[in-house]
């Protein structure tokens, strides 16, 4: 960082000595005429007028090449027909005059284009540098709420999302949430290598986005973990979702497990309303899921409210 601003800042040197340079040359180019009209002889006048046509001077140079090569030509004209005109040394000063401050007009020009040729140049660059920290920005986000294995949503994004979506309901309204473990999931790692764990995490994957609605959630919570959030659901609902996924689950025949060799998943649900700790939710979601578990796997159990009158369908 110190030795970016310390280049910035030997850029910025360098343009002001350029100015400086310049506005050096102006005066030199005005006391050069000044000194050539002395020498000649036309230039009669006190030492103040001579600073103040030196002031004058610096203050007028806004003249066009165009009167310069018309002002030349009539003095070429006049001195061709009339060779013995009085006058035509100090038409000769004039010109000079003139043709110093168009230069100096051009010169200044010149570097005003240059300046802003530079201007736009680091627009240019600025833009694509904002462009690209844009980019950068959007690929940080993805990866702080994107599982990179399975693409699916994190943890933390689906914790995020779900109390969102809990600022959100309406009274008497319910959103389902199941935790789902892929069952003897380290088996599979053990017998047939973490190359066909990974197979069978991005088919289940797969499988859940596929089987769910476009306003469900689905996302990777650790390990052979997963979950699920419906909205606008019940139980019954909740229940035949999840029992579908889990059936297509066990069908499924991955290329790195031998023929035959099927995965299971065990799953606990739960129902939240508008007034839940999310918390608390998930974890009645992981009770049921031990029950499940507890139970002999491959299956789906829900967690029972206290005079909870919604019934599985």
């Amino acid at each position: 960082m110190s030795e970016l601003q310390d280049a910035n800042s030997d850029k910025f040197q360098a343009l002001r000595l350029q100015r400086f340079y310049l506005a050096q040359i102006n005066y030199l180019i005005t006391y050069v005429v000044i000194g050539v009209a002395w020498v000649t002889e036309q230039y009669d006048a006190s030492a103040w007028m001579a600073i103040t046509h030196v002031l004058l001077g610096l203050a007028t140079q806004s003249v066009f090449l165009l009167a310069l090569v018309s002002f030349g030509s009539l003095i070429a004209i006049e001195s061709y027909f009339s060779p013995t005109a009085p006058n035509i040394t100090l038409s000769l000063v004039q010109w000079f005059i003139l043709a110093c401050f168009l230069g100096c007009l051009t010169m200044t020009g010149s570097y005003i284009r240059v300046l802003r040729e530079r201007l736009q140049q680091r627009h240019s660059t600025l833009q694509a540098h904002q462009e690209t920290l844009r980019g950068m920005m959007g690929q940080l986000q993805n990866l702080a709420t994107t599982d990179g294995l399975t693409g699916l949503a994190n943890r933390r994004y689906f914790i995020d999302e779900t109390r969102r979506r809990m600022t959100l309901m309406r009274p008497g309204q319910l959103l389902g949430v199941a935790l789902i473990d892929l069952d003897h999931f380290k088996r599979i790692n053990d017998l047939y290598g973490h190359a066909a764990g990974d197979e069978v995490l991005q088919g289940f994957a797969s499988l859940a986005r596929e089987s769910l609605r476009d306003g469900d959630l689905v996302a990777r919570f650790g390990g052979e973990e997963f979950v699920i959030l419906l909205s606008n659901t019940d139980l019954g609902a909740l229940h035949q979702c999840l029992d579908r996924i889990r059936d297509n689950f066990a069908k499924t025949q991955f290329t790195s497990l031998p023929d035959g060799v099927h995965c299971t998943l065990s799953a606990g649900l739960s129902l939240i309303q508008q007034e839940d700790d999310l918390e608390v939710c998930l974890n009645n979601a992981d009770q049921a899921l031990y029950l499940a578990k507890n139970s002999g796997r491959n299956r789906c159990e829900h967690h029972q409210r206290e005079n909870e009158h919604i019934k599985k369908s």
